[in-house]
């Protein structure tokens, strides 16, 4: 049987840095490759489960690897060539968690 491996996605970190002359907010993105994230489709009862009924083009729930410490709500993420927007998360206890992955985050296809 062999090891589960994930994959390397790129996280796109939205961080606030200062205001507008209208008091609009201004963002820079800092671009952070991850590695050995699962990337598995959405299920029907995912969605139900989080609410998201709105029935939009690609749904993909990420498995997050123990010990990252990135923000990943409300950011973007890029795997197999497309943009995701990261729309929800469950989070497990690392040490109760036997594999290498503590952390489930929701991504919809980004249209922006």
């Amino acid at each position: 049987m062999g090891k589960i491996k994930g994959m390397d996605v790129v996280l796109h970190v939205r961080t606030k840095i200062s205001d507008d002359a209208a008091g609009n907010p201004v963002y820079k993105t800092d671009d952070a490759t991850v590695n050995n994230v699962l990337v598995a489709p959405t299920t029907a009862d995912d969605l139900i489960d989080n609410s998201r009924l709105e029935g939009t083009k690609e749904l993909y729930t990420l498995g997050i690897p123990k010990g990252d410490t990135h923000v990943w709500l409300e950011n973007t993420v890029t795997f197999f060539g497309k943009t995701f927007h990261c729309y929800a998360e469950q989070e497990g206890i690392e040490a109760n968690i036997p594999l290498s992955w503590h952390k489930k985050v929701f991504v919809e296809r980004y249209d922006g």
